[in-house]
């Protein structure tokens, strides 16, 4: 099981697309992974208006500690 005290993050993206392709590549390697999710659409918009700026979404993802650098090497390859 994976919490805040066993776990590193491996990923952290705005970019809902690449979030799904770190997720992917976990998966297929069967690396269990956790996400995180920081919506930012709370008061900012609020104060911005109707046609205010656009406040995208945080994605981080951790995997546990003993599978940190196997995670590292399948998301650094292509």
């Amino acid at each position: 099981m994976i919490h805040i005290f066993n776990r590193r993050e491996v990923a952290v993206t705005y970019d809902m697309k690449r979030q799904y392709e770190v997720r992917t590549k976990l998966e297929e390697n069967r690396i269990p992974y956790v996400t995180a999710v920081r919506s930012n659409h709370s008061w900012e918009r609020r104060y911005t208006g109707l046609f205010g700026a656009k406040y995208p979404d945080e994605y981080k993802i951790y995997v546990h500690k003993k599978d940190y650098e196997k995670a590292v090497f399948v998301l650094s390859q292509r």
